[in-house]
């Protein structure tokens, strides 16, 4: 007999133990199993995907009744290693700090969490939204009125 070809009594001699029958049958029960149970994809928009409740979606900033809890200390800037946070910060006349203008670029942030870490006041917070899309490049730019309510970003399909 030629090396490298297979007899039929050598053929039957393999199938006779164990180690060939026993892995066949095993995938075919599991492509079987498989098969018969619901496929795990799901139908997005429509259906979406829950997240762990400390997923770092898009940043949102809080608010203590009408006025913003932070008070433009800088420190989340400071922080950012990307420089994705801009703060310029004001002053009533009573002496109490408030951001005047806040911005994050969201293209440019690594969603690392220091900002939130860092934050005296706890004024800001990451959301649970992890879909937004534009093909605008400004549009990933939010102000501290598009920080208040991130929700609104969520894709909702065309």
């Amino acid at each position: 007999m030629k090396k490298g070809y297979y007899s039929i009594e050598s053929i039957r001699e393999g199938l006779r133990k164990p180690g060939y029958v026993t892995p066949l049958l095993k995938g075919l029960r599991y492509t079987f199993k498989m098969f018969c149970t619901k496929p795990p994809t799901i139908q997005y928009p429509t259906e979406r995907r829950e997240v762990h409740k400390r997923w770092r979606g898009i940043h949102r900033l809080l608010k203590d009744g009408d006025k913003f809890k932070c008070v433009g200390c800088g420190l989340c800037a400071a922080v950012c290693p990307p420089k994705a946070i801009k703060i310029v910060t004001a002053e009533t006349e009573t002496g109490e700090r408030y951001p005047e203008k806040f911005e994050i670029d969201e293209l440019r942030c690594i969603f690392c969490g220091y900002c939130v870490e860092v934050c005296p006041k706890d004024a800001i917070e990451y959301s649970q939204v992890y879909d937004f899309v534009d093909y605008d490049k400004e549009k990933f730019k939010l102000q501290k009125d598009d920080l208040v309510n991130p929700e609104q970003y969520i894709f909702q399909g065309k």
